[in-house]
């Protein structure tokens, strides 16, 4: 091949867009991961093992565009979650990307041969519910990324909180009125994780209950943006304080709001806890 491109490569796997860092946290963070992945050594040198450097908060900064507070931020979810490690030094820091190795060999990669053998799990965006419920034992078995977005053995909470199919299509078709793109809630395990984090704490009934106050108030000026199960749970008490809210102000006139019928919204569903 003539024109070969400059400076190698590094490898991503496929996985990293359903990782907890791509998809639901705020983008700076993604991109102060990608700058550090691709930072270190490819190779180990007589100063630095494979999958370490030295960096400072300028550097970063300087490349990312982040600021102090938000490399701090994403630091602290880094190293929780060990993705790095970090060592002070005089002048900045030396970075360890944790399982740097197994990343960035091929070998650590199902290929399209294993594919062809069906022992690698395949999604597609025309999946439905019942082909999600079939490839449940295939992601029971296989390395994924987890929620920190290490690759590891792992049951979704999704598959491990066991509900029906029928019992998802009510959770998940409501949002087709929010988001014409609702069907890849189906395929995306963040977003069923998020609905079944919600079952287990708050039951099942209630759960559809909130998805219905948050259909009704879709639109409303100034009420919280949601179109989709992680934002529902991460904005869940943005949605019921505006709904007390709009119920104080239009005199209890709305008859889904949780404080015009307690017994809906603000009861107790039924529960279901995973140890």
């Amino acid at each position: 091949m003539e024109n070969k491109i400059e400076g190698g490569a590094t490898i991503w796997a496929r996985k990293t867009i359903d990782s907890v860092i791509f998809y639901d946290k705020p983008d700076k963070w993604f991109k102060i991961w990608f700058f550090l992945v691709n930072r270190v050594n490819h190779k180990k040198n007589r100063r630095w093992e494979r999958g370490q450097c030295f960096t400072t908060y300028s550097e970063i900064a300087l490349t990312t565009k982040a600021t102090k507070n938000q490399i701090d931020m994403c630091f602290r979810f880094l190293k929780k979650e060990q993705m790095l490690t970090t060592q002070k030094t005089t002048r900045g820091m030396t970075i360890t990307i944790v399982n740097y190795s197994i990343y960035q060999d091929l070998k650590s990669y199902k290929n399209d041969t294993e594919n062809d053998l069906g022992t690698k799990h395949k999604r597609n965006t025309n999946d439905t519910i019942n082909k999600n419920d079939k490839n449940d034992n295939n992601e029971k078995n296989e390395e994924v990324i987890s929620a920190s977005g290490r690759l590891e053995k792992k049951t979704p909470l999704c598959i491990k909180i066991g509900l029906p199919k029928e019992k998802w299509s009510v959770l998940i078709d409501p949002f087709e009125k929010v988001n014409p793109m609702f069907k890849k809630i189906y395929e995306r395990i963040p977003e069923r994780n998020a609905l079944a984090e919600m079952c287990n704490e708050f039951g099942f009934e209630k759960t559809v209950d909130y998805i219905s106050l948050m259909v009704d108030h879709s639109g409303a000026p100034y009420g919280p943006v949601i179109t989709k199960p992680t934002e529902l749970l991460r904005n869940l008490g943005k949605l019921i304080v505006f709904d007390k809210k709009e119920s104080q102000k239009n005199n209890n006139k709305h008859g889904n709001s949780l404080q015009a019928t307690p017994g809906k919204y603000a009861g107790i569903g039924e529960s279901i806890k995973i140890d």
